[in-house]
């Protein structure tokens, strides 16, 4: 689903891929695909005591330029 930007699988609910998106006014986020679980920031997700935030209700795909400029592309997954 989220695919593109993804940083890690999800130690919520061990059965998805978390990604990074944001909504319309550019707040940036990560989110699980599968249990929907989601994270301010990678670094709250790979804390993994990080507390999941409350829901964003619409979500926006990012791009990498956008990623690149915020200094995320850094925590992408690479296999």
């Amino acid at each position: 689903m989220y695919d593109d930007f993804k940083i890690g699988w999800c130690y919520i609910c061990n059965g998805g891929w978390v990604s990074i998106m944001r909504t319309p006014d550019y707040h940036y986020f990560c989110i699980c695909e599968n249990c929907r679980a989601q994270w301010d920031t990678p670094e709250d997700f790979f804390e993994k005591g990080g507390r999941p935030v409350e829901d964003y209700p619409t979500q926006v795909r990012v791009t990498r330029e956008e990623l690149d400029r915020i200094g995320w592309s850094k925590y992408l997954y690479r296999p």
